[in-house]
């Protein structure tokens, strides 16, 4: 097995890139399928530079585009936000999570990027998911192929509510408890 290089660990790779490509391949199959079918024949494009393009470039930048995304958009959305205590407390909380990640030891801070990488692939995908079923219902708005447009929504639904659950029965117990260690 390969060992994977010093900047790209298991938490980097499920929390910022997995999503991209989970979300490039379901868009080539999706939305142009002859072309994927055909690259094991003679085409303008070889298979080689294909795969090239897609494993290397393609998905880890979409996925990283998604991470921050919906990181983004949190923090947007704090900035946004009239409630002057709603905003301290998120201060608060900012300034204990990286008292946290400054003192904690690398067990605990391994566990919070695990922890961090299961949230950030759920919405990441949850968010792509969403964005190519929309995509694809409106080029293709009939009934044909409803069981994919259906299995898109709900699939995007289900991470949803799946990183809503996440937050709260994993992510959040863990840095409260780390909080309530280091601060």
């Amino acid at each position: 097995m390969a060992d994977l290089p010093g900047f790209l660990n298991k938490s980097d790779f499920y929390g910022k890139v997995l999503s991209g490509y989970i979300a490039v391949i379901i868009s080539i199959f999706l939305f142009w399928p002859d072309y994927f079918f055909q690259l094991t024949k003679s085409t303008e494009v070889s298979a080689d530079i294909f795969t090239a393009v897609v494993f290397l470039v393609a998905g880890p930048a979409l996925g990283y585009t998604l991470f921050l995304f919906h990181r983004y958009l949190y923090t947007i959305r704090s900035a946004l936000e009239s409630d002057t205590a709603k905003k301290n407390d998120r201060a608060t909380f900012i300034e204990n999570y990286y008292t946290v990640r400054t003192f904690c030891s690398d067990a605990e801070r391994q566990e919070i990027d695990q922890t961090e990488a299961e949230e950030d692939f759920s919405i990441s995908t949850g968010i792509a998911l969403l964005v190519i079923d929309i995509f694809y219902v409106t080029h293709n708005f009939d009934l044909d192929n409803l069981h994919i447009k259906l299995g898109l929504l709900f699939g995007s639904i289900f991470l949803f509510l799946s990183t809503i659950l996440h937050n709260k029965e994993s992510y959040s117990p863990l840095i409260n408890i780390l909080i309530l260690k280091y601060c």
